[in-house]
């Protein structure tokens, strides 16, 4: 952590040295301009749109640094108290246009959220104008694993038979979301003929959280 920290102060100073005004606390009249729709449940941004930052002298490959450390001198707007730790670019895409998309997943305790992802977009003229998704508003959570990752597969397996699923094919730690906590689970792909089935058990005492056929999922995506 003490290197990210590093890193971030680093860039806060490096942008100012350039004359870049992206690393600053937006002003109230600035933010009172910006289109801010929020999730109700999460009490986190789903939008934001309006003029957020100038990207244009920053390179493509820097600006999830940049972002992630406006970010973290705009915490009232984004929710995220130390987005360097909490942040994950995802990927970078550049469309036809010209416009650069930036995806990044939510970690907690170096962990990611599952589902929880937050895009921003940048115009050909290096503008940060769009910041879009769905996440969770940093938090003071310490899930204790009590079941370990071989228990929770030997579980998923046994409530997997009926489906014929014998084969792990994935088993990560993840945080499940539930409503605006934090659930520490794992995250396990079962397989068996012709057929792939997410399932999510509670790292605390072993209760399957939730299943799904992945094929119907990423079907319905």
């Amino acid at each position: 952590m003490r290197f990210s920290m590093i890193v971030f102060f680093f860039l806060l100073a490096g942008c100012s040295r350039h004359g870049q005004l992206a690393v600053r606390t937006l002003s109230q009249a600035e933010w009172a301009k910006l289109q801010i729709r929020s999730n109700e449940e999460l009490s986190t941004p789903e939008w934001i749109q309006g003029k957020l930052l100038d990207l244009a002298k920053i390179k493509a490959e820097t600006r999830p640094d940049v972002l992630m450390a406006f970010m973290s001198v705009n915490t009232e707007i984004f929710k995220l108290q130390q987005p360097a730790n909490e942040l994950l670019i995802k990927s970078d895409r550049t469309d036809e246009l010209g416009f650069q998309h930036l995806r990044f997943a939510r970690l907690h305790q170096n962990i990611p959220i599952w589902n929880d992802d937050l895009v921003v977009h940048i115009n050909k003229k290096g503008e940060a104008y769009l910041v879009n998704g769905r996440y969770h508003a940093s938090q003071e959570i310490n899930g204790q694993a009590v079941v370990n990752a071989e228990k929770a597969a030997s579980i998923a397996l046994d409530a997997g038979k009926e489906k014929k699923l014998d084969r792990v094919d994935e088993n990560e730690p993840v945080w499940y979301p539930v409503g605006a906590g934090l659930r520490l689970a794992y995250h396990l792909v079962l397989s068996g003929e012709n057929k792939s089935w997410d399932y999510f058990v509670a790292a605390d005492n072993g209760e399957i959280l939730y299943d799904q056929d992945r094929r119907r999922f990423q079907m319905a995506r």
